[in-house]
């Protein structure tokens, strides 16, 4: 993958340690790709907080 497309594997934890470094690297030189992390973390953990509230409320 290119480090630009890493941005959504990265705010979900699957990228391999190897490309979560050089993602991290890449990180402190991107213009774009901060903000762009910012908001998929964002999405990311309203989406698990929904999911536990489903999950509970299905129980």
């Amino acid at each position: 993958m290119t480090v630009h497309v890493d941005v959504a594997a990265y705010a979900i934890g699957s990228l391999d340690r190897d490309d979560a470094d050089d993602f991290r690297g890449h990180l402190d030189t991107c213009p774009t790709c901060p903000a762009e992390l910012e908001w998929l973390s964002q999405i990311v953990k309203l989406m698990s907080t929904t999911l536990v509230d489903v999950y509970s409320e299905a129980s």
